[in-house]
C-alpha cells in the first residue's frame, strides 16, 4: 500500500498489523488524513492496549481499519489491504475439519491426543486472524468433539498459532 507505506517505518513496541478495508481505496481518498489517524493510533493508542483486534476510525469516511496488536511477535508495523471476502471460506473450512475428524476420532478412541494443523500456501491472501474467524464460523463457535489441538501455520512453518484456546474461550488473542 504505497499511499500508507510510510507508516511501516514508525516505531512499534509490538507487531501492529493494520488492515485497510478494500473499499477505502477510491479516487479522491484523503490519504493524508488517513495517514495521520493511523499514525496517531500506532504511536499513542496501540501501546496502551492489550493484545487483540481493534477498529481504527478514519476521518471523513464510515469505514474503519482493523488494527491487530501481537506483543509476542517481532515489533513492527505491517500495513495490508486484504482481498474481498470469500463468503464460502467458513463453510469450506468447517467441512474439511469435519472430514478430518472422522479419521481422528479413531485415534482419540484408542487414547491418543488429536491434533489438526491447518496450513495456508499464500500469505498474501490469508492470515491467522482471517483463518481463525473462518474456522470459528465454520465450526459454529466450538471445537469439534474429540479434537484436542487445532493449529494454523503458513507454508514455511515459521509461525504456529493455537486456535483451540481462542475458540474454546471465545476471544481473538492468538498465542
Amino acid at each position: 500500500m504505497d499511499a500508507l507505506g510510510v507508516l511501516d517505518h514508525l516505531p512499534a513496541t509490538a507487531r501492529l498489523s493494520i488492515n485497510v478495508p478494500y473499499e477505502l481505496v477510491t479516487i479522491g481518498s484523503d490519504w493524508e488524513a488517513y495517514r495521520l489517524a493511523l499514525a496517531h493510533w500506532i504511536i499513542n493508542v496501540a501501546p496502551t492496549l492489550p493484545d487483540g483486534r481493534y477498529d481504527i476510525g478514519l476521518p471523513n469516511t464510515p469505514l474503519a481499519c482493523i488494527g491487530i496488536k501481537e506483543s509476542h511477535r517481532p515489533a513492527r508495523v505491517v500495513v495490508s489491504r486484504p482481498i474481498q471476502n470469500d463468503e464460502t471460506l467458513p463453510e469450506r473450512v468447517g467441512q474439511q475439519i469435519t472430514r478430518k475428524m472422522k479419521k481422528l476420532r479413531r485415534y482419540k478412541a484408542d487414547g491418543y491426543a488429536t491434533v489438526l494443523i491447518l496450513e495456508t500456501q499464500d500469505q498474501s491472501l490469508m492470515n491467522q486472524h482471517k483463518m481463525l474467524e473462518a474456522v470459528r464460523e465454520g465450526l459454529r463457535g466450538s471445537m469439534p468433539e474429540g479434537l484436542d489441538q487445532l493449529w494454523f501455520t503458513e507454508a514455511r512453518g515459521a509461525y504456529f498459532f493455537d486456535f483451540a484456546k481462542p475458540i474454546r474461550e471465545g476471544h481473538d488473542v492468538l498465542e
